[in-house]
């Protein structure tokens, strides 16, 4: 006979020797004599089986607690364990490679005892029967079942992280209501905006009288909004994490680099003017005069913030921020000399306006919280905008903009990270609390359609402009701008004479150079 009958033999043996006894599943030791039968392919398994037992043979003839020792206490859980200590459990048992179907019966435990045997083998090279082999099988199919399952919870939570962050939607909120028989109601669509509105209406912001007014109409006025505010790719491409260097984006750094310079281009956000020769510590002075607790509203206060801050050695150029993904692409030119910082206090507004003409900006939130509302450059908007464009704002110019523009995005910004504005997008900024950003220039040859379109556009504004009687200072600025971004465009058409793209974007340049050139000469009679 040969070992499999043997061992089926001791089976049948075991199963009427253990019939009479209750059927819990117990450890056993079976002696199988695996050296005397090496050709019959043992693969050596931990299992457990009520049946297999020498054990429950001599369990069978194991007297019974006596009646002394249960004196005192309850016998059925005195029973219960004597029990337990006669049932120690084994470990180990041979089962021959036609028993291995019983591997589907075993618990969890004992499943991966036998698998993890079964995973040597493997790794020894040794092969495994086609039974056993289904089982590891079907177990490596439910880890990655579990693994994606995992992964996707995981990129679930981020993405509701994100959106929290950005204030799309609102957090989980801290009370819990155990009323059964209320009805839960859905979120406003802007509800976010309820605690930008806390923020806004408390110190120091409400002291100041003008500003606290009119950013309180705008945020209650977004808050009402009958959808919620998207927020997409076509006006403000998100990057995420900025490249930089070991070193944090800090205040101290952002001060460093302000008290060091000069010609900060300071704005006052009270009487919404530029005002110059305003050094770097009277800004940062001006900033926590609110923290004092003295009348922000008497006609000589000041609330200074500084728009284009040059980096410096012992600021934020430390830091080592780069224009990924556009650095080190010649098709993206990116002005290296033109890295600036802003910096804004608690309650500025920056109301609707446009920089520049078809260069993209690059930008980097170092820190504090900010709201940009954006539209995008549609001909309604340009002509609706167009009249304010290079003009001292009204107070309720923004608050317009979001009743008559077209096309309203709202970004909340609150920690440091990277995103691209498109060109000549039409926004306006509030600062909830002090707040800093990192700004740079970017050409772009596979968007020189949009950006060429918008040059155009400036130039068909100047025009207007030239043939009226407004004063030079309303467009001599604007008229130097368009030089550098013609300037800029001719540098990144040179540097890719071979790209499909740059040749189609030479060609709309040279109509471009010519309008300009002509507006020149009538600039220069006009100032003679």
């Amino acid at each position: 006979m040969d070992d499999s009958s043997n061992a089926t033999s001791y089976l049948a043996e075991g199963e009427a020797n253990a019939s009479h006894l209750p059927q819990k599943r117990r450890r056993v030791d079976v002696d199988v004599d695996v050296a005397a039968t090496p050709d019959s392919r043992l693969v050596i398994l931990l299992f457990f089986s009520p049946l297999l037992t020498r054990r429950t043979c001599r369990r069978a003839s194991s007297p019974a607690p006596s009646n002394d020792s249960l004196l005192g206490m309850d016998k059925t859980k005195k029973r219960k364990k004597a029990n337990a200590r006669r049932n120690k459990k084994y470990r180990s048992v041979l089962f021959f490679s036609s028993g291995l179907e019983m591997a589907q019966k075993l618990g969890s435990e004992d499943r991966k005892i036998c698998l993890a045997q079964a995973r040597e083998l493997l790794a020894k090279g040794e092969p495994l029967p086609s039974n056993l082999q289904s089982v590891v099988d079907s177990d490596d199919k439910h880890r990655e079942k579990q693994r994606i399952a995992a992964a996707n919870k995981r990129e679930l939570e981020k993405k509701k992280t994100n959106e929290i962050d950005q204030g799309r939607i609102p957090g989980p909120s801290s009370r819990v209501d155990n009323n059964p028989l209320k009805v839960p109601h859905p979120p406003a669509p802007n509800s976010w905006l309820h605690r930008v509105i806390e923020i806004w209406d408390s110190h120091p912001i409400s002291s100041i009288k003008s500003l606290h007014s009119v950013g309180s109409t705008i945020l209650r006025k977004l808050s009402s909004l009958p959808n919620s505010i998207p927020v997409d790719e076509s006006l403000i491409k998100i990057l995420g994490k900025p490249t930089r260097g070991s070193i944090a984006p800090s205040l101290r750094l952002v001060g460093n680099d302000l008290l060091a310079g000069k010609d900060h281009n300071v704005f006052e956000f009270i009487t919404r003017s530029p005002e110059g020769g305003i050094s770097g510590l009277d800004i940062m002075l001006s900033m926590a005069n609110v923290l004092t607790l003295c009348d922000m509203n008497s006609p000589e206060r000041r609330l200074y913030g500084a728009l284009d801050i040059r980096l410096t050695e012992a600021g934020i150029k430390l830091c080592g921020y780069r224009a990924t993904p556009y650095d080190g692409d010649k098709r993206f030119l990116v002005d290296p000399h033109h890295w600036t910082v802003t910096l804004t206090p608690a309650g500025a507004i920056s109301h609707t306006h446009m920089d520049y003409y078809g260069r993209h900006q690059f930008f980097v939130h170092l820190f504090g919280h900010k709201i940009w509302l954006v539209w995008p450059p549609s001909q309604k908007n340009l002509e609706i905008y167009g009249k304010y464009h290079t003009q001292t704002t009204p107070l309720d110019l923004t608050s317009r903009c979001i009743d008559e523009l077209e096309g309203l995005q709202v970004f909340y910004t609150t920690k440091e990270q990277a995103f691209v504005m498109m060109p000549n997008v039409l926004h306006a900024c509030i600062s909830i609390s002090m707040s800093s950003h990192l700004g740079a220039w970017v050409w772009m040859l596979p968007e020189y359609k949009t950006s060429l379109s918008m040059v155009d556009w400036g130039l068909q504004w100047l025009a207007g402009k030239v043939a009226t009687d407004a004063p030079t200072s309303d467009y001599v600025e604007e008229l130097e701008t368009i030089k550098s971004e013609i300037d800029m465009w001719k540098r990144l058409v040179k540097g890719n004479p071979n790209d499909f793209d740059s040749k189609e974007a030479r060609k709309l340049l040279k109509p471009l150079e010519s309008d300009y050139s002509k507006l020149e000469i009538l600039f220069q009679q006009i100032i003679s």
